[in-house]
């Protein structure tokens, strides 16, 4: 503390240097803002030193000084005013940890009001109607209930103890220290009613009577849900292996988080805007009684401690009574007693909106026609699910039991009487919560995996008569960018609708209606919900995929019903034959094509019957007749440019069947035939001969499908079937013709070399050595002809004659002097090399009966007469 002959104005000293105030002036038990305070660098708390000079009727008395803790609330700092006279005066103020200080800082501190009259008995009635309304709420008498409870604490219920705290410090007339049996002074009086009479101390009170009173039903059942436990066995605790929430006597276990259904029930939007307002206001009420609690209330020891204080009057300078003193002191625990009261009524209102749940028309926002009213989308309802802030009802409990029961007994309960009887129980009272089995039920082993208890209101409608007072809307695209295919559309009716936007309905698919509740009439964070808007164009389809035509129907001549539907429309006022358009492409006169038309009276609904009427066969295109239909209506957002096209299309084709030629493949010797026929390859049946025209790439066939082959030659022959009613179906089969025996036919292409030996060698009369060919028949093993390619059978050296183990074949070289005799071969060998599929090299070593040998090379190839 600064002596007053020592005042002198100071510099700033380190962190608190550039300490400020918001304010020069404040009002008695006022506060200022403290600016300049660093968030880091104290060595302790802050306090500040007031210096002055009490005035009293204009007199100077001796100087003072005392220091009053700065208050930090809410990150925010405040320099509590104590009143050091009840006319104010100057003083000067030193903020410090007890090392840095701030500058001296000069303060004027206000007169307190004129005194207004009664404010002491407001502030007594407040809390005697807040008291009487709780009570009375759960069917109780007041004050009988709160007598007896007094007098029998065993049987009051645990949680009533703020309001107990409440009652007794303020209206029970058996303590002689509450305010209704409080006697004052004149001046104390006075003073109390000049302190009350800036209303802050007032409004706080009635703030929390009309918080509560504004719902009485939820501090009822605030009051009975607190005991829930009262009579419950232990809840079944969820395992690692359960898939399922656990169930408890409290309701629902999911990780840990007890729900329970809350009270009152809820079902309107006024209803919860005025929870929520309330839960609020609790809230706010209790930080006001925090702040006034840190900023004003704890002043009352300031002005008991300032003994020297004067109270202006005829007497001049007055000390203030121990009575005065008793009175601010017993307005401060009626405060405090409340703010109690209002954290434990927090615990069962809505504070939250969990989640938001909307229904359109149509629902999920799938806009089912483009042709509709022009207000495509309305909201039908909207419903949320709201949650208390969730509180750990054990500790709290406790918390409170044991500061009720424990360090507080003595302040709160002043009444002589209840505090004996206190004494008597504190022991078991603190150690094991035996006034109720709600406290030992709370405090056990039975909510020991609970980490909170929340109680939830759910299928709260938010829409009522007005949804645009509790809900906002976005309309967006899911990327942000552009615009979207709707836009809010306001009415008379008071309703949210939205219509369709041209061209973007017709340019995109990605736009989405976001819900959200208004955080301004519905004080919460806002609950959401999000709907993918998906519009169905107009479309056309037809009953029938294609349209076969066959024969029969051309020779018939008779119109054939198409079926087709108009999907996502409504036909609003107009018939669908009216607005529905048919057409052929190519279109008719075209020959063969035919003609169409919409089946008169066909029309139901969105459905028709078209009407396809053949025409010539001869000349139906080959590739089909396209069938159009086209709505042509002009509701909705149509007329666009960007408009999708509302066609439906099918075809006409004829169905002429696919036939096939029997036998497919096979070989036919020289001169031989064989009988082809033609059949439809889906089931079998035999096209008659006179339905096909037939045709060979070799030999000849006959209109019956009887093919011959040629006299000489090798090789393949295609024999092709047409149906004469459509040239374009056709099938063929492939043969051969020529070897088909296993013949093989070779020429030397060389001259034959003679040997001469110990054998005799053979030579014609000229001498001279002549060309010959070999022939080979029999088996053929030496090389296979497969179609009409040689084919080596084995590779390696073949003996002639009975050298083959799987038969013999005759050889002989004839000579190209056609009368000369065929010299036959007896034995010898014949090997090939160079084979390919055209060709094969030979190389022989023959023998014959009159000893003759004869060798050479020759190319191996089909022969060809």
């Amino acid at each position: 503390m600064i002596d007053g002959d020592e005042h002198q104005e100071q510099s700033g000293v380190g962190a608190l240097a550039g300490v400020a105030l918001s304010s020069d002036s404040s009002s008695a038990f006022g506060h200022v803002r403290v600016l300049g305070v660093p968030d880091s660098g104290l060595e302790d708390a802050l306090y500040a030193v007031f210096d002055g000079l009490g005035v009293s009727s204009g007199a100077v008395s001796e100087s003072w000084s005392t220091v009053v803790p700065v208050v930090e609330h809410a990150g925010v700092y405040y320099l509590p005013v104590p009143m050091f006279a009840p006319d104010g005066g100057a003083v000067t103020v030193v903020v410090t940890d007890g090392h840095a200080r701030s500058a001296t800082l000069e303060l004027t501190v206000e007169p307190l009001p004129p005194r207004r009259h009664g404010a002491l008995d407001e502030i007594i009635d407040a809390l005697d109607g807040l008291l009487a309304a709780a009570t009375e709420s759960r069917g109780l008498q007041y004050p009988d209930e709160w007598v007896g409870w007094r007098d029998n604490l065993d049987g009051m219920p645990t949680q009533l103890w703020p309001l107990m705290e409440a009652w007794t410090v303020t209206l029970d007339e058996a303590n002689p220290e509450s305010l209704v049996a409080m006697s004052f002074t004149v001046e104390g009086l006075e003073l109390v009613e000049r302190m009350l009479a800036d209303d802050r101390m007032i409004a706080t009170v009635q703030a929390a009577e009309a918080s509560l009173l504004s719902v009485p039903e939820a501090f009822a059942s605030a009051l009975d849900a607190s005991r829930v436990s009262s009579h419950t066995s232990v809840p079944h605790r969820t395992s690692s292996t359960d898939a399922s929430p656990a169930r408890s006597t409290y309701g629902t276990v999911v990780d840990g988080v007890v729900r329970v259904p809350g009270e009152p029930e809820i079902t309107t939007p006024e209803q919860l805007a005025l929870f929520l307002e309330t839960y609020r206001s609790v809230v706010q009420l209790e930080q006001n009684i925090e702040l006034l609690d840190e900023v004003l209330l704890s002043h009352v020891s300031t002005i008991a401690t300032i003994g020297a204080l004067s109270v202006s009057g005829p007497a001049g300078g007055a000390v203030l009574s121990a009575g005065t003193r008793a009175a601010m002191a017993a307005v401060v625990k009626a405060a405090k007693a409340l703010g109690g009261t209002a954290g434990v009524s927090r615990w069962f209102l809505p504070c939250c909106l969990r989640e938001l749940e909307v229904e359109l028309d149509p629902p999920g926002a799938l806009i089912p026609v483009e042709d509709g009213e022009p207000n495509q989308v309305r909201l039908t309802s909207a419903r949320v699910v709201a949650e208390s802030e969730g509180v750990n009802v054990a500790r709290e409990m406790v918390e409170r039991l044991i500061g009720a029961i424990g360090g507080r007994v003595e302040k709160a309960f002043i009444n002589p009487a209840v505090t004996s009887h206190l004494n008597e129980t504190v022991a078991d009272l603190s150690g094991d919560f035996g006034l109720t089995q709600a406290a030992r039920d709370f405090a056990g082993e039975q909510l020991a995996d609970v980490r909170a208890l929340v109680f939830e209101w759910t299928d709260i409608d938010v829409m009522g008569d007005e949804p645009q007072k509790w809900l906002r809307h976005q309309v967006a695209t899911i990327d942000g960018v552009g615009a979207p295919i709707i836009e809010y559309a306001p009415t008379d009716t008071d309703r949210y609708e939205f219509r369709l936007r041209a061209p973007q309905a017709f340019a995109r698919q990605d736009s989405v209606l976001r819900f959200l509740t208004d955080s301004d009439v519905l004080r919460a964070s806002a609950a959401i919900d999000t709907v993918l808007v998906d519009l169905r164009y107009v479309r056309v389809v037809f009953g029938i995929e294609r349209l076969r035509l066959s024969i029969d129907d051309f020779d018939a001549g008779q119109p054939i019903p198409v079926p087709v539907r108009i999907d996502h429309t409504v036909l609003r006022g107009v018939e669908l034959e009216a607005v529905l358009d048919v057409r052929l492409d190519p279109e008719f006169p075209a020959a063969g094509v035919g003609s169409v038309r919409i089946s008169p009276g066909s029309c139901v609904g969105t459905e028709c019957v078209v009407e396809y009427i053949p025409g010539d066969p001869d000349g139906f295109p080959s590739n089909g007749v396209l069938l159009y239909a086209e709505f042509i209506g002009d509701g909705g957002i149509r007329g666009h440019s960007e408009a999708p096209p509302r066609v439906g299309v099918t075809s006409i084709v004829f169905d002429r069947p696919d036939i096939e030629v029997v036998p497919a493949d096979g070989c036919v010797p020289w001169d031989e035939s064989l009988q082809f026929s033609a059949r439809e390859a889906d089931d079998g049946e035999w096209v008659p001969h006179s339905d096909v025209v037939w045709s060979v790439t070799v030999g000849s066939i006959s209109s019956g499908g009887l093919f011959t082959a040629p006299a000489e030659g090798v090789g393949e022959a295609r024999i092709r079937a047409t149906l004469v009613v459509d040239p374009d179906v056709w099938a063929e089969a492939t043969i051969t013709y020529g070897l088909c025996d296993g013949e093989s036919f070779f020429e030397l292409s060389g001259p034959v070399n003679r040997k001469e030996d110990s054998l005799h060698t053979y030579f014609f009369d000229d001498g001279a050595p002549e060309l010959w060919m070999l022939t080979l028949s029999g088996p053929v093993h030496l090389l296979q002809f497969e179609s009409n390619q040689l084919v080596p059978v084995t590779g390696g050296v073949y003996q002639v004659n009975d050298s083959f183990a799987s038969g013999t074949f005759f050889a002989a070289l004839i000579p190209h002097d056609e009368d000369a005799d065929e010299i036959e071969i007896r034995s010898g060998t014949i090997s090939f090399s160079n084979v390919t599929p055209e060709f094969a090299v030979g190389t022989f070593d023959l023998y014959a009966d009159d000893n003759l040998r004869v060798q050479g090379v020759f190319l191996a190839e089909p022969y060809t007469f």
